[in-house]
């Protein structure tokens, strides 16, 4: 109802769901999926309308490796007819500009994209994107999904989605070295060698919220995407409203 209640011309927006963990949460997408459990195949995804259903968990504390599991079953349907580009996934709690993304989209190359808030993982030491906002051009969401089930078999990271993502790119597809991919990361400048795991090149493309007081909340001109601790969807409609309804962002360019 705020960002996503109409997609702009040229994006298509999903919303991805595992299979509801109990009688409630089934009842709040049984609206949308109308008794169509059943069309959703063993392993794979079943589409109602603008709702992605994977056949996994939708909750970690029923599978703990399901956000994964989503993830990968979506960029599989996204990709298997050439349809997208790009495919940009975000977590709940974040807040999209679509114009400012197509904007930032048109500046990239078609193919090899793996963009979005670095980091390394605390505990493994290994490189990813945050899964709060991954952007990559479709070639590389079709192999993750085309070698989806020996990232499930050797995820290592539990419900850490974005790292196990994020490992795979990095041994699989990227040309530069882990130790240079990690390295860059660390200084905080932009990798080399392709458009694996370099900073976005727009300065502030995405603005961190999640420690921002509500009241310092605002809109950035070229900015595409919010991230903030929202604690449910009164939250973001406050957000939309005080910023994107009532507020117009210069069009940048």
């Amino acid at each position: 109802n705020t960002w996503a209640r109409t997609p702009h011309p040229g994006v298509d927006i999903f919303f991805v769901y595992g299979i509801p963990h109990d009688e409630n949460a089934r009842g709040i997408l049984e609206p949308q999926v109308r008794g169509g459990w059943e069309r959703v195949p063993k392993d794979g995804i079943a589409r109602f309308e603008d709702c992605l259903v994977a056949d996994c968990a939708d909750n970690i504390r029923q599978q703990e490796d399901c956000l994964l599991r989503k993830r990968l079953a979506a960029f599989g349907y996204l990709t298997r007819d050439g349809r997208y580009q790009f495919i940009y996934t975000v977590c709940a709690t974040s807040y999209v500009d679509q114009e400012a993304l197509i904007g930032y989209v048109e500046q990239l190359a078609p193919n090899k994209i793996f963009q979005g808030p670095l980091g390394v993982c605390g505990f493994s030491g290994m490189p990813y994107v945050s899964g709060a906002s991954m952007l990559l051009s479709a070639d590389v969401a079709e192999k993750l999904s085309s070698h989806r089930q020996s990232i499930v078999a050797e995820n290592k990271f539990g419900y850490r989605d974005d790292v196990t993502i994020g490992t795979w790119v990095a041994q699989n597809l990227s040309d530069t070295s882990l130790p240079h991919i990690i390295e860059k990361i660390h200084e905080g400048v932009p990798s080399t060698g392709d458009g694996t795991f370099v900073l976005p090149n727009r300065t502030g493309a995405s603005i961190g919220l999640v420690t921002t007081p509500a009241e310092m909340h605002k809109p950035s001109k070229g900015s595409y995407h919010y991230h903030f601790h929202s604690q449910g969807s009164a939250d973001m409609a406050r957000f939309h409203q005080r910023y994107f309804s009532t507020t117009r962002i210069p069009k940048s360019g």
